[in-house]
């Protein structure tokens, strides 16, 4: 017996929600692995290649930026990937929103207590 267009659509659509929800989370799990691995690799080579032995609040900044950037960079390589796989624009959104921007922001918001601690402690 052949398969007729709609026997064959019927045979497609076997992915249950639970499949896809497994599948965006084993997803999800390892960009964020894959991430925080990275973030961690070049926090590491930062500390023991440039960092100096004592650290003062200036080179904190710089360990919490090599961090952040480490994030940002996995991020942004797991967006080119999502666009080469042709991944669908919620899947591209949230690795460039969850891993590029939110780091962003988090390295703007340290900054700038850094910033205003510098200030307030001048005066």
């Amino acid at each position: 017996m052949s398969k007729t267009p709609s026997a064959a659509h019927s045979a497609d659509a076997t992915d249950t929600p639970s499949e896809k929800l497994t599948m965006s989370f084993i997803g999800i799990a390892l960009r964020f692995l894959s991430c925080g691995i990275l973030a961690l690799a070049i926090g590491i080579l930062w500390r023991y290649t440039v960092a100096p032995s004592h650290l003062t609040i200036g080179d904190a900044l710089v360990g919490v930026f090599s961090l952040l950037v480490g994030f940002m960079v996995g991020g942004i390589i797991w967006y080119i990937i999502d666009r080469k796989r042709k991944q669908d624009d919620a899947t591209r959104t949230f690795s460039l929103v969850v891993f590029v921007v939110v780091p962003l922001l988090v390295l703007l918001l340290v900054l700038v207590v850094w910033l205003l601690s510098l200030l307030l402690g001048n005066l």
